[in-house]
C-alpha cells in the first residue's frame, strides 16, 4: 500500500464530488496548491512528508466543507 493512499483516495473522491481540481483543493484545505502533487511525489524523489496536524486539517476541511468558498474578512470601514 502506497504512502498516504487512503487519504489520497478520500481527497480524490471529495474533489470529484465537489468539482475541485487538486490545486483548488490544496489551496482551500491548507493554502498549498502543490499539496496533492507533493503527496504523490510528482517531480520529487519521494512523496513529501505528511505531518499528523496537516492530515487532521485536511480531514477537518473535508468534513466541514459546504461547497462555498470561505468568506473574506470584512474590513473595518468606520469613518474617523
Amino acid at each position: 500500500m502506497a504512502k498516504h493512499e487512503h487519504l489520497l483516495a478520500d481527497i480524490k473522491s471529495f474533489c470529484d464530488a465537489h468539482a475541485l481540481s487538486p490545486a483548488q483543493f490544496g489551496v482551500l484545505a491548507v493554502n498549498d496548491w502543490k499539496l496533492i502533487n507533493g503527496l504523490l511525489g510528482v517531480n520529487r524523489a519521494a512523496p513529501r512528508r505528511l505531518w499528523p496536524e496537516t492530515e487532521r486539517s485536511i480531514r477537518a476541511f473535508m468534513a466541514g466543507y459546504s461547497g462555498n468558498r470561505p468568506a473574506e474578512h470584512a474590513t473595518d470601514r468606520e469613518a474617523a
